[in-house]
């Protein structure tokens, strides 16, 4: 079994490099709407720690068929609740620029 993860493993960089594209793709979507991630993985933290903004938003992305949990204070300091976006292969570009669009009207 180990031999066979491995293998998956070394054979995924076509995956990888389509999944770092669309991260790098969502972060430059974010920058000039002022939302900075210093984390390069595939998991996107959007902070806004204004509640009135996060329960708009939730709401917004609930009505668009968007699932995105917010990660809350005790689990995070307070100020710094945020959405937790995971982005995956299976996410199609438009639904990454949905988000951005909600954003953009939202903030």
């Amino acid at each position: 079994w180990n031999t066979y993860a491995l293998t998956v493993i070394q054979s995924a960089d076509q995956q990888r490099e389509v999944l770092r594209g669309k991260v790098n793709l969502f972060r430059d979507l974010l920058r000039p709407l002022g939302i900075l991630c210093s984390s390069e993985s595939q998991i996107v933290p959007i902070i806004l720690p204004a509640l009135d903004k996060r329960q708009v938003l939730k709401q917004t992305f609930k009505e668009a068929g968007i699932w995105i949990p917010i990660i809350q204070h005790p689990t995070v300091p307070k100020g710094a609740e945020r959405f937790r976006l995971s982005i995956t292969l299976d996410h199609p570009e438009d639904i990454l620029h949905d988000i951005i669009n909600i954003l953009k009207h939202n903030l």
